[in-house]
């Protein structure tokens, strides 16, 4: 992914499908203890931009009041998540689920 926040959007100005899948991407790493929050700002620095803007556009109700609550990510990263980061990153697993089409094939 570029650094260009405008990347991240469609010819309709809507959240790619592939910005989406990619936040995918990270979420589950996330969830699964491979990476920290702060090698996701170092390899994608609009990660949670882009999370940000997925939850007010498309997130679930529970997706958002877990950002209220929990407010994901406000610290500097390096550390392990939180259980209410995690419980955010697994709402998020799942609307994202919900939200793309069905793989083809």
């Amino acid at each position: 992914m570029t650094d260009d926040p405008a990347s991240n959007l469609d010819e309709r100005g809507n959240l790619s499908t592939e910005s989406v899948r990619h936040v995918l991407c990270y979420a589950v790493a996330l969830v699964q203890r491979l990476i920290v929050p702060a090698h996701v700002r170092e390899d994608w620095p609009d990660f949670f931009c882009t999370v940000d803007a997925f939850v007010t556009a498309y997130g679930s109700p529970r997706l958002r009041r877990l950002a209220q609550e929990s407010r994901p990510f406000e610290n500097d990263g390096g550390g392990p998540l939180t259980d209410g980061e995690r419980a955010f990153l697994v709402t998020l697993v799942a609307d994202i689920y919900d939200l793309l089409p069905e793989k083809e094939g």
